[in-house]
């Protein structure tokens, strides 16, 4: 039985009962069908109380067509927006493109398929659905605009109508207490009806105004010394014996022998002031969300990095073992979609960064070489395994030693290349760079990957840098994808100051265009001597027997990055929290930490700290293994005092890659002189 969902009901309408036979006979399982014999029946069946999701339309018929038919249901404000399918034996162009023209969404000829009839069926309800189920959303989120705008406005007229009618009393008061003269403001702050009322009725404002009367002679102590008192804040009482704070300002009025004649002052309630610095605090809320929409998504970051870590590098481990062929081929598939589950965690936190304009581009010294390499690298075995060629390029005149952020550089050209290697079944992809200008600080680079694939319509391009966008609705089904990989290459060329653009044919494949701006190392030769010297060492340094303390809390953690680190011979040293880390370098002989961040007792930042404090230790190498992946979280650890930092999932090339980079810098010193 189906599940107790709203079943969709289809007009069907065709003057011929054999076409409405079949038509009910192949939809009848999956939906409710209700039929018409002409356009005027067609139309007041489409105004019924509960009208037709959808509307399947012959075009020849007698008294009136489908295409006038079509047009009637389009200008009728109460059936616009029901989809209308022609099933027809016309074939010709041109009254499909006429089909199209007076409203309707598909156009079918006959005979049809079934089959096919069915999923364009579907396809056109889903997308139905989806469309109403956006537009409540909009709607949803245009009423809760208005609210807050409304809201905000309300607090602003509170606010200025606080700060306009806020008014302060001012009195003349005897040494005795009593009041000679006042404002009516006073009376109205100390709750008397009347002005009259209050000079009549206090006495002695020492005890009727003042919650605690020795806050008044306090104020007296001190007007006998220095004349004048500010913005003293104390509780005073009403007439009605209601409490409420006031700010009050005295100065005393002397003779010419120094009495004092009377004490002339005013008082503030500053319970409205209260007040408004509560509705500025309510401003601020907009604030504090974005601070606290950056926890959380360091805190999810961190949360399911730390699974993902397992989970992905017990697979890599499994599949370095003898397994069964089938076994095998379920692992490497389980892997496969364990990466593409991190990439898009990795695109919704880099398009957050995006949006809340946290993501700051480094501005270190690249290889350009280098980094075509590593796309080669990344992407080279998923276009082998399409039997695609992949073909890079590069000007014989491109400076080659960049400075800029090679890592943001190297998304774009992945996400790139892996749409093209997606969408191409057959032939190549070629990625090229060249110059375009440059100057004695930067150079512009144009970088364009090609490819052979499906192409894109003209009409496509203009939305498909938007977020959550693909060219259309089939390229979802049959690609997948989440539609935010390119609208975050797009912010990323902006940040790196460029421009992105694509061009292509349905058919013909596409490119993809984009310039960035480098700065250029004043002495390039010196640089890239240097870089390709310092590189070689790196490679040769050999990591076994060296040893290297784990500081991990993570039991899978722990035995992975423990399988890895063995692998290379490599001695390893565990610490599960900060305090055991500390203890473990004060008494072994330790060539590298890898330093987990969150743990209990003592988290990562607090361990490096008190190592660095220690004069023996200043120069070991410490690196950030962590699920902590956001930049922030980033410079934390190197504000803490540690060298480097590799986010989870473990990466084993990249980890042994950094150990090498680090580990023993006096002998890697001492082999580049």
């Amino acid at each position: 039985m189906k599940d107790q969902e709203k079943i969709s009901k289809i007009l069907a309408v065709d003057d011929v009962s054999e076409n409405l036979d079949i038509l009910i006979a192949t939809l009848k399982s999956d939906y409710k069908i209700v039929a018409a014999r002409n356009g005027e029946n067609a139309l007041k069946l489409a105004l019924a109380k509960i009208p037709p999701d959808l509307i399947l339309l012959d075009i020849i018929m007698p008294e009136m067509d489908g295409y006038e038919i079509c047009r009637r249901l389009k200008s009728n404000e109460k059936t616009k927006d029901i989809p209308v399918i022609f099933i027809t034996a016309v074939s010709e162009s041109m009254d499909e493109a006429k089909a199209f023209q007076v409203g309707a969404v598909d156009y079918i000829t006959k005979p049809f398929n079934p089959p096919t009839v069915k999923a364009r069926i579907k396809t056109h309800l889903e997308l139905k659905r989806y469309q109403n189920h956006l537009e409540d959303l909009v709607k949803q989120r245009t009423y809760e605009l208005e609210i807050a705008k409304s809201e905000a406005e309300e607090a602003k007229k509170k606010y200025f109508s606080i700060f306009e009618n806020a008014a302060e009393g001012i009195a003349q008061i005897s040494p005795s207490g009593k009041i000679i003269s006042a404002n009516p403001a006073m009376s109205f702050i100390l709750g008397y009806e009347s002005l009259d009322e209050m000079l009549s009725l206090i006495s002695n404002v020492k005890k009727q105004c003042y919650v605690n009367p020795e806050d008044r002679l306090r104020v007296e102590n001190m007007i006998q010394k220095i004349d004048r008192v500010s913005g003293i804040e104390m509780q005073f009482l009403r007439k009605d014996g209601s409490v409420f704070w006031g700010s009050e300002s005295i100065r005393a009025v002397r003779d010419e022998n120094s009495n004092i004649l009377y004490y002339e002052g005013s008082l503030i309630d500053i319970t409205e002031r209260k007040k408004k610095e509560e509705a500025e605090r309510l401003i601020k809320v907009a604030e504090m969300a974005t601070k606290t929409k950056n926890e959380f998504l360091a805190n999810m970051s961190h949360e399911i990095r730390t699974p993902m870590n397992a989970i992905i590098n017990f697979i890599e481990l499994s599949l370095n073992t003898d397994l069964p062929p089938k076994i095998f081929d379920y692992l490497k598939m389980a892997k496969n979609a364990s990466h593409m589950l991190l990439s898009i965690i990795d695109d919704i936190l880099d398009f957050s960064k995006i949006e809340a304009n946290k993501l700051i581009l480094e501005q270190i010294p690249f290889d350009l070489e280098e980094v075509f390499n590593k796309v080669s690298n990344i992407i080279g075995l998923k276009a082998e395994d399409k039997g695609l060629e992949l073909l890079y390029s590069l000007d014989k005149n491109m400076p080659l030693n960049l400075i800029g952020d090679p890592l943001r550089l190297s998304q774009v050209l992945i996400n790139l290349c892996n749409n093209a290697i997606k969408f191409t079944d057959s032939g190549e992809i070629v990625i090229h760079a060249e110059k375009v200008n440059e100057d004695r600080e930067k150079v512009v680079i144009k970088f364009s990957v090609k490819d052979t694939g499906i192409g894109i319509h003209h009409d496509q391009i203009s939305e498909l840098f938007q977020v959550f966008v693909q060219g259309d609705s089939s390229i979802t089904r049959k690609y997948g994808g989440t539609g935010l990989g390119l609208s975050i290459c797009d912010k990323l060329v902006h940040l790196m100051g460029g421009e992105m653009s694509v061009k292509g044919e349905p058919g013909k494949g596409s490119t993809f265009i984009f310039t960035t701006t480098f700065g250029v190392p004043v002495n390039e030769n010196i640089n890239e001597n240097l870089f390709n010297h310092t590189k070689n060492d790196v490679d040769r340094i050999n990591l076994k027997d060296i040893t290297v303390l784990l500081v991990e809390d993570n039991e899978f953690n722990r035995l992975l990055a423990t399988e890895f680190l063995y692998t290379e011979g490599i001695n390893v040293i565990i610490a599960q929290n900060g305090i055991d880390a500390i203890h473990a370098v004060n008494n072994n002989h330790i060539d590298a930490v890898l330093m987990d961040i969150q743990m209990p007792e003592m988290d990562g930042y607090e361990a490096t700290q008190q190592i660095r404090r220690d004069p023996r230790f200043k120069d070991l190498p410490i690196i950030a293994l962590t699920a902590h992946a956001m930049l922030n979280e980033r410079n934390k650890c190197f504000e803490a005092g540690m060298n480097d930092h590799l986010p989870k999932p473990i990466i084993p090339n990249k980890l042994f890659e950094t150990l090498r980079k680090w580990v023993k810098p006096i002998k890697m010193a001492e082999k580049l002189m």
